[in-house]
């Protein structure tokens, strides 16, 4: 089981929560994914990261569905910020 944030009522265990969300170019820092677009900074990816964590346990649904990842370790690494544990 997931922790639950202390602000927020767990939903009844008989209900599955899910979530899709899109993560607009998730990727390392370094990386163009675009070549109109500058790679995103380590500052520029920590405040992502963070964030995306953020949002990630407001969720806190059981199963999270997940748009525009250019890197795995990106998506890991947001999940971890997140507090919540995705297999």
């Amino acid at each position: 089981m997931r922790p639950t944030p202390a602000d927020h009522t767990p939903p009844p265990l008989a209900t599955l929560m899910v979530a899709t969300c899109n993560v607009l170019n998730l990727a390392n820092p370094g990386r163009l994914f675009y070549p109109n677009q500058e790679a995103y900074t380590e500052a520029e990816y920590e405040r992502k990261i963070d964030w995306l964590g953020s949002r990630f346990r407001t969720l806190n649904a059981d199963v999270l569905a997940v748009q525009e990842v250019w890197d795995e370790a990106a998506l890991k690494a947001a999940i971890a910020h997140s507090g919540l544990r995705y297999d």
